[in-house]
């Protein structure tokens, strides 16, 4: 076997670029993309036609459409329409992904200050208030949701500010479950649609 292999010259071994016509389908070489499989389907031979005019195959197409003549053979597939249960699910995942997105941006609070708000950055507030209230300090800092510093803050301010962050957090939230109630008793796809995701803050 060993001497079998070391008789093999690499020079010798021939890759088949031939293409591969059957009435269902073809593997055709194409200048600049390579090898590709089309089935022999409406998607099929407008996806063949559109490739060879890209790459100025019009020979290779002419060669394909010989065998394959002039009606598919094969089926495309048909993907069934969403049924409405089906956009319903559709517009719940898109409020909660919509939801997360806005409770981990930031809004600016009535002292002035650019904040995010999810429920991590309050309990990391609460935390730092907690700890300056045991330790006697009475001025801390906030680090704002472009990551600006301001030092020199007093306790009472912090706390109002942790209450602004909770309370967006809170409409958003409640907001969020006023349109998941919305979307649950849409009964037509128009009603559905009507459904605005916004939020109040």
């Amino acid at each position: 076997m060993e001497e079998l292999l070391n008789e093999i010259n690499p020079n010798d071994i021939v890759v088949d670029t031939s293409n591969i016509i059957n009435r269902d389908d073809c593997s055709i070489e194409l200048p600049g993309i390579g090898r590709r499989a089309y089935i022999n389907s409406a998607k099929g031979r407008a996806d063949i036609k559109a490739d060879c005019d890209q790459t100025n195959s019009s020979e290779v197409y002419a060669e394909v459409m010989a065998v394959w003549g002039d009606v598919p053979t094969v089926e495309d597939e048909v993907i069934p329409a969403p049924t409405f249960e089906d956009l319903k699910t559709a517009k719940i995942d898109e409020l909660s992904a919509a939801f997360s997105a806005r409770t981990r941006g930031a809004f600016t609070t009535t002292q002035g200050y650019l904040m995010q708000f999810d429920t991590s950055d309050s309990l990391k507030m609460q935390g730092a208030i907690t700890l300056m209230e045991t330790t006697g300090q009475t001025e801390g800092y906030l680090t704002q949701a472009d990551d600006t510093t301001v030092y020199h803050v007093p306790l009472e301010t912090m706390r109002a500010v942790l209450v602004g962050m909770l309370g967006a957090y809170a409409q958003c939230h409640a907001h969020k479950q006023e349109l998941r109630a919305q979307i649950n008793a849409a009964q037509t796809v128009e009603e559905l649609a009507a459904v605005e995701i916004t939020w109040p803050v």
